[in-house]
């Protein structure tokens, strides 16, 4: 097989950005092109939560690598830019441009789950999220207790926030945590001052003027200035779908080498669901 002369990364996320620095450092020294659709250089999302929303660091200050590290590296960096389909040995922009690839890796990610919607109904997955449309003399409610959620709720409380705090399950992150550690997490976010109410099921979030309105299944409510949504993420994968690449556990099939069923396409980070040694069938983390 010749080496490619063209490679395109899909995504300038964590998962992009380090595909791109391993090619190079494994010696790749063909047209290396990162595209990304948002308009900022590369971050690392998971400071968000923390360091970003308690206002510690800029955006500046959570970078993936620098912008002379793209430069020095000859990896053409490509922002505000959406990839709308592949074809065999190219991608589409949504400007209709058409970029040669001999190699694609798709790097998309995911987007906050956003169940419900209104411009004081927020998620925090990105830099295009913040700030928040109220300070902390309005009380925020974060529904779910999963990580982003926890961090969100701490960050806010550290603030001055008055923040309640929602979840599903009896304990937070069943999945995660056997019960005694759930019940030492519930009792630090209590003695810092969160409200963590458990065995809630939210079915509606809705704005009524200056504030929004927080239901549960079982006909508790509350209000708030604002909601952060934190119930998870859906994986990028229509682009994947329209090219008719194999799906699996939610994502993008992919082989031991992060190869899709389509020839010289790759998947890697979010989308990717991988073969797996403990488990049957793919997994995506």
């Amino acid at each position: 097989m010749s080496l490619p002369q063209n490679v395109v990364v899909v995504g300038a996320g964590i998962a992009g950005v380090s595909a791109a620095a391993s090619m190079r450092a494994s010696g790749y020294d063909g047209r290396l092109l990162l595209v990304g659709d948002e308009t900022e250089l590369p971050y690392r999302r998971t400071a968000v939560s923390k360091e970003i929303l308690r206002g510690d660091k800029t955006a500046d200050g959570i970078r993936i690598k620098p912008e002379q590290w793209y430069a020095d590296q000859q990896v053409e960096l490509v922002t505000g830019t959406t990839v709308v389909s592949l074809e065999p040995g190219a991608v589409l922009t949504q400007d209709g441009d058409r970029i040669p690839a001999d190699r694609i890796v798709l790097a998309t990610g995911g987007r906050a789950r956003k169940p419900f919607v209104g411009d004081r109904i927020c998620t925090i997955r990105g830099l295009s999220c913040l700030p928040l449309p109220v300070g902390p003399e309005e009380p925020v409610v974060i529904v779910g207790a999963g990580l982003i959620g926890s961090e969100g709720a701490a960050s806010l409380r550290s603030l001055g926030y008055q923040v309640t705090l929602l979840e599903t399950a009896a304990l937070p992150l069943p999945r995660l945590l056997p019960a005694p550690l759930a019940e030492r997490y519930v009792a630090l976010h209590k003695s810092n001052g969160v409200d963590l109410q458990t065995d809630v099921s939210v079915s509606s979030v809705a704005e009524h003027g200056d504030e929004v309105r927080i239901t549960a299944a079982d006909g508790r409510s509350w209000t708030a200035g604002a909601v952060l949504l934190a119930v998870g993420m859906e994986p990028n994968i229509e682009l994947a779908q329209g090219a008719g690449l194999h799906l699996a556990a939610g994502g993008v099939a992919v082989d031991w080498a992060g190869a899709t069923s389509a020839p010289g396409v790759y998947a890697a980070g979010d989308i990717a669901a991988r073969p797996s040694s403990h488990v049957d069938g793919a997994f995506r983390l």
